[in-house]
């Protein structure tokens, strides 16, 4: 079974559907505990009061303009090694060009 890419992050990996679901809870769990630890629990609360659209329901277009506006914050968050937990099976755990070589 082949894995659509729906887009290409900034660091050249290609991202299906669910990297894009993984990375971007990822970040939303990492900037929901920045605030808690901060005192400010103005999204967390407003999530709370009004809910919140789970990513598995968006779109594909929906899941891309929305990576699209925390790209940068997820990569500070990783070069900072301040994510919550590990991403499992992510594109930028392996090489491309070892999956290239691979393949000849």
């Amino acid at each position: 079974m082949t894995t659509k890419i729906i887009t290409t992050d900034e660091k050249g990996y290609g991202l299906a559907r669910q990297d894009l679901i993984d990375r971007i809870t990822l970040y939303d769990v990492y900037c929901l505990k920045r605030g808690i630890d901060a005192g400010d629990f103005d999204w967390s609360a407003k999530i709370m009061t009004e809910g919140h659209q789970g990513l598995e329901s968006k779109t594909d277009d929906e899941l891309v303009a929305e990576w699209g506006d925390v790209e940068d914050g997820f990569w500070m968050m990783i070069e900072d090694q301040a994510y919550p937990y590990m991403l499992e099976n992510d594109p930028m755990d392996y090489d491309p060009h070892q999956a290239e070589m691979e393949a000849q």
